[in-house]
Order: structure tokens, then C-alpha cells, then sequence
């Protein structure tokens, strides 16, 4: 590995692998509360597990969300706390506060609150989105429950809810299992989107399932779902009898069109396609199915590139401006060419511990990633180097 040098105006060293689209770690110079642990950073964010972390999108920003709704804003330079918020307090019309969530690009967050507690009977949650710096309020959401599970009547066992928000879209998931009548449980589910600062639901029912996978790319417009619907019947003479499908399905968010990606694969009955990234551009579809990862072009809808890959990744994320593809499991990185799906480099993140949600800062030169209470950062160092058109390519472990 060779040490290269910069003589910026902070002296910061880089360390550089050789190869295509090269990759390295390099500490950043540490301020205020950043602690410097090997060659990572870190800042503890809470006292308590946390939720979510969201980069602003002016990467001056941290914003962190623990299980106790304390939000907290950290300035990325020093690492310090600008302000905290407890939102768990915050109660509608005597409803305790059901869930929180901060926007993609941390301009805004989202509190929703369960107003009536029979999801069957005039169930309704209310969804307030807030500006993140001055709480003024952006928009009222209210939303039925009782259409999603019309089909189990007044038989629900279990209803599951989860939101997931950006600048301009609030997604809301509600999954629910229940009988309609005779011996038959049934599991459903479905995803809805809302437009931001508009009045009623931009694209209902999407695919989802009892189980199931939402994936939204921001900055592209562009969202994912893929989920399991499956039901149960019996005893019937002593038998049990299953049967189930699964979904897989790409939509355009400004247009609301939409393609299904089932084609390119044999989708089993049982197992949904639970990992996925999308090109800045909207244009690409990475995914990975059992041991094969697969590249999709959307504009045509045609596979592209299937390759095995025996690792079992967390997280897959590209870095569309080195045509960089990474699958992350804990602190291993596997990197690819992501045009061409060639595997280029095996990165090992220096830590033991079990980390996790990878993210890439706006300008795309820093890793952030978590433990449970904990934020850490590195650096990275991208060069192209060729020779005879061969590719050469070092193994970063310095644990």
C-alpha cells in the first residue's frame, strides 16, 4: 500500500489502493467531540439506541433520532450538539405519539399519532410534517385504516405500520393478518404515497405484503417495494394448508408509472427480494436474489448483468461517479465496477463491533455508519490507475 501525501490545508493524509476506481480509509482531522478510534472518528449521538441518522443535504449536518424521540442535531465539523428535541411529549388529542421519523435529506421530520385504536372501525392515523430547524408546520396527513384491511372484516390480529419520508414524499406501509371467515388467515399488506403539499394519496395500494422490502432513492424520484402475501387454512381433517406470492415492483415517482422487475428472476413463493440500489439517474437497478446479484436497465427493463456472489449482504450502495458498487456485511465492503458488475476489492472497515446503515455524505467522499448509540466516519480516496489493461487491486485491513 502506498502512502500518498496531500499538501492541502490540513495536511490530511490518504491512503490510496491501486486499482480501478481505487479505494482507501484516511482519518479526518478530529474536532470537538469527534473521538478518534484507529483510523475511524466517531461521536455518540444519544444515550440510547438509535432509531435513524440522516446526513442534511448540505452535509453540514448530522440529524439523529434515538428510541426515546429525542432528536438531536450534530454539527458534522465538530461533532458537537447544536439542539435537541424531545418529541415523545408531544401528544394529539390525548393520543400518545406512535412513531417518528426524520426526512431523507433532513429538512423535515414526520410525528403520527393513532387515532382510534380499532383498526377496523374508524381507524385513522394523523401524520404532522414539521421543518426540521424551525418546527413550523409543512402539512396534515390523515389516513383510513379500514380500506387495508376490508377484506379481513372485523377479525384483525395484528396490524404493523411503518413511514418512511423524504422532501417531497411521505410513504406510509401497513401490513395486517386476520381471518375473512371460515379457516383461512390471511396476510396482507400495501405501501401509499404521498405527495408532499398535496391534498389526497398520490399512488395507493402499492405492493408490499404482510412482509416486506420499501426502497426509496430520493434524489432519483424512484422507489422499490417487494413483499409476501400468503395465507393459512386449516385444520382441515387434521391438515394445514399454505400458500403465498411474491411482489416486485419499480415506480416512477414523478409520473407514477411503474415496471415489474419479477421477469429478470424466479421469485420463490415464499422469499421477497429484501435488498436493492438505485442510480442517481434513476436509470440502474441493482439487486441482490438468494446467491446472484442482478443489474437492471429501467429504461428498457431488461437484465443487464447476473452474477453469483456468495456474500450475504446488509446494505448494497453505489457511487455512480466512480462507477462504484459496494455490498456491505458489518465491516466488510465488497467492492464492484457497477456497469460491468466486476468484482474489484475487499475493504475490511478497522472495528470489531457490529456496525451498520452505511451512508455516503452529498459530496460522496465520506462513509458515516452506526453502532447503537454511536456515528463513526472515514474518509475515502478514490484513484484510477491501469496498466496493460490489467486492474491491480490491494487489500485494506489494518485492524
Amino acid at each position: 500500500m502506498k502512502k500518498v501525501i496531500r499538501k492541502d490545508e490540513d495536511e490530511k493524509s490518504c491512503f490510496v489502493l491501486f486499482g480501478y476506481s481505487s479505494f482507501g480509509l484516511f482519518p479526518i482531522v478530529a474536532f470537538g467531540q469527534w473521538e478518534r478510534e484507529g483510523e475511524l472518528e466517531k461521536v455518540r449521538a444519544s444515550d440510547t439506541t438509535l432509531l435513524q441518522f440522516v446526513l442534511s443535504s448540505d452535509g453540514k449536518s448530522i440529524f439523529a433520532l434515538d428510541y426515546n424521540y429525542i432528536l438531536r442535531k450534530i454539527d458534522v465539523q465538530t461533532g458537537e450538539i447544536v439542539w435537541e428535541k424531545e418529541l415523545k411529549n408531544r401528544t394529539f388529542n390525548d393520543k400518545p405519539l406512535e412513531g417518528a421519523r426524520i426526512g431523507m435529506e433532513g429538512e423535515n421530520y414526520v410525528l403520527y399519532y393513532l387515532v382510534y385504536e380499532y383498526y377496523w372501525d374508524e381507524g385513522k392515523l394523523v401524520f404532522f410534517i414539521y421543518n426540521i430547524e424551525n418546527d413550523s408546520l409543512i402539512q396534515t396527513i390523515e389516513y383510513e385504516i379500514y380500506p387495508d384491511v376490508a377484506e379481513l372484516r372485523h377479525s384483525v390480529f395484528s396490524y404493523r405500520k411503518s413511514v418512511e419520508l423524504s422532501t417531497n414524499y411521505l410513504i406510509y406501509r401497513g401490513s395486517a393478518s386476520g381471518v375473512p371467515g371460515g379457516k383461512t388467515t390471511k396476510y396482507i399488506g400495501s405501501a401509499n404515497v404521498f405527495k408532499i403539499n398535496r391534498d389526497s394519496v398520490w399512488l395507493k395500494g402499492l405492493c408490499f405484503g404482510y412482509s416486506g422490502n420499501l426502497y426509496l432513492k430520493p434524489i432519483a424520484n424512484r422507489l422499490i417495494t417487494s413483499g409476501r402475501y400468503y395465507t393459512t387454512t386449516g385444520p382441515i381433517r387434521g391438515e394445514w394448508y399454505n400458500s403465498a406470492y411474491c411482489c416486485f415492483e419499480f415506480y416512477n415517482l414523478e409520473d407514477g408509472s411503474s415496471v415489474s422487475l419479477e421477469k429478470h428472476i424466479k421469485l420463490d413463493d415464499y422469499v421477497f427480494v429484501y435488498l436493492c440500489e438505485i442510480s442517481n439517474d434513476g436509470n440502474l437497478v441493482w439487486f441482490q436474489y438468494y446467491e446472484n446479484l442482478f443489474l437492471v436497465d429501467t429504461r428498457t427493463n431488461i437484465k443487464v448483468i447476473t452474477i453469483k456472489n456468495s456474500m450475504e449482504p446488509s446494505q448494497i450502495m453505489s457511487l455512480d461517479k466512480y462507477d462504484l458498487l459496494f455490498l456491505v456485511n458489518n465491516n466488510m465492503i465488497r467492492t464492484y465496477n457497477s456497469k460491468l458488475l466486476e468484482p474489484l476489492d475487499t475493504i475490511i472497515v478497522p472495528t470489531n463491533k457490529n456496525i451498520y446503515n452505511f451512508k455516503l455524505s452529498p459530496d460522496e467522499s465520506t462513509f458515516y455508519f452506526q453502532t447503537n448509540n454511536e456515528i463513526y466516519r472515514f474518509k475515502a480516496c478514490f484513484q484510477t490507475f491501469t496498466f496493460e489493461s490489467i486492474f491491480f487491486i490491494r487489500l485494506l485491513s489494518r485492524l
